[in-house]
């Protein structure tokens, strides 16, 4: 299974909820962390993946990076 959130989410307030980047990141890995808990309950045997799609806004031009999130095991 593949979990991905990205970048400036509205359910989140945007990048302006964060006071930078890494703390934006730490949200997002915590919550798809919390999501892999619960999955892994369910389903043990089921391998669970985590993504973020960094998403910027570069002079009008929308650019998304689909990078893997390392999560402690």
């Amino acid at each position: 299974m593949h979990l991905i959130n990205h970048t400036d989410c509205g359910a989140y307030g945007g990048h302006a909820a964060f006071k930078d980047a890494d703390a934006e990141m730490a949200a997002h890995t915590n919550d798809m962390e919390r999501a892999e808990e619960v999955i892994q309950r369910h389903f043990p045997s089921l391998n669970v993946h985590h993504w973020i799609a960094k998403v910027e806004d570069e002079s009008g031009d929308t650019h998304v990076d689909i990078v893997p999130v390392s999560v402690p095991l």
